[in-house]
C-alpha cells in the first residue's frame, strides 16, 4: 500500500482536454504540466509519474527503515469544482 491518489479531470479553459494531479494523503504531490488531448493518454502520464512516486516512496522507506503504511491505492474521476485548480 502506498499514501499516493490520482486524480483526472476535465482541463479548465482547453474543452475536450484533461489533467491530472496525484495526492499524498489528501495533500497536492504533483500535477500534470500540460493538458492531454483524450482521457487515455491523461491516465497514461498520470500513472507513470504515480509509479515513479511510488518507487521512489519505497526507496525512502527501505533506507529510513520507516513502519510501512496502510493507505490504500485510489483510482477515481472527480470533477473540476471537487479539486482547488493549482
Amino acid at each position: 500500500m502506498h499514501p499516493f491518489c490520482l486524480h483526472l479531470k476535465p482541463c479548465r479553459g482547453s474543452e475536450g482536454h484533461f489533467v491530472w494531479e496525484i495526492n499524498q494523503r489528501g495533500n497536492p504531490k504533483r500535477h500534470s504540466p500540460q493538458s492531454y488531448p483524450t482521457f487515455d493518454a491523461t491516465r497514461r502520464a498520470g500513472k507513470a509519474t504515480l509509479d515513479a512516486l511510488i518507487a521512489d516512496w519505497r526507496g525512502s522507506r527501505a533506507v529510513t527503515g520507516a513502519p510501512k503504511g496502510t493507505a490504500s491505492t485510489a483510482w477515481q474521476v472527480l470533477p473540476c469544482t471537487a479539486l482547488q485548480s493549482g
